[in-house]
């Protein structure tokens, strides 16, 4: 299907110049970054024919990457001070930090399927290259290095999880046997 419209809203910025979405839901809600006054800071939007400032966990950057139908926000922030950033989630107008101590240094949310499964990646420090990433599943108050949830032996290390259905099913991506690949788990259990 080819997309033809003359209609582009412009979603308008919390007090900056900047802006960006990353997602959307069924219900038209967009969630992303905008800059504050004097572009210096950045937090994360929820934009439901308006723009809300969803804050950020301390930090100067808090980007959100995903809304579930429901309406739950996942992203990730900066932390004050040492440069680190861990994952979020932001449900009803709290803004929660999901990062655990059995994690590395930061972490990032980056899908969620309707039940609230949280899929993401967690590293000594995120950057653009894979190593020492590792893929991780938020389930409740738990949180999952995906790696540890697949057989032994498989030939894989799961890099970072992209997103889940509402079957449970997780895409990504990961080495299989040395080579850089896309991947897709699916639980034995049937899903989430």
């Amino acid at each position: 299907m080819l997309l033809r419209s003359e209609t582009v809203l412009d979603l308008g910025t919390l007090g900056g110049t900047f802006s960006a979405a990353d997602a959307l839901n069924a219900s038209d809600q967009l969630v992303g970054v905008s800059s504050l006054k004097g572009d210096e800071v950045f937090h994360a939007f929820l934009w439901n024919g308006g723009m809300v400032d969803l804050g950020s966990l301390g930090g100067s950057y808090a980007e959100a990457l995903a809304i579930n139908n429901p309406g739950t926000v996942v992203g990730f922030s900066l932390l004050p001070g040492d440069g680190s950033q861990h994952a979020f989630r932001w449900s009803k107008g709290v803004l929660m930090d999901l990062h655990a101590p059995s994690l590395p240094a930061s972490s990032a949310a980056i899908g969620m399927n309707n039940s609230g499964r949280i899929v993401g990646v967690a590293s000594p420090m995120i950057e653009d290259v894979f190593d020492g990433n590792i893929a991780v599943l938020w389930d409740g108050d738990r949180v999952f290095d995906l790696n540890l949830l697949i057989a032994p032996r498989t030939g894989w290390q799961l890099y970072r999880a992209a997103a889940i259905n509402d079957r449970g099913e997780i895409v990504g991506v990961g080495n299989h046997n040395g080579q850089i690949r896309a991947f897709l788990l699916t639980p034995q259990d049937g899903g989430a």
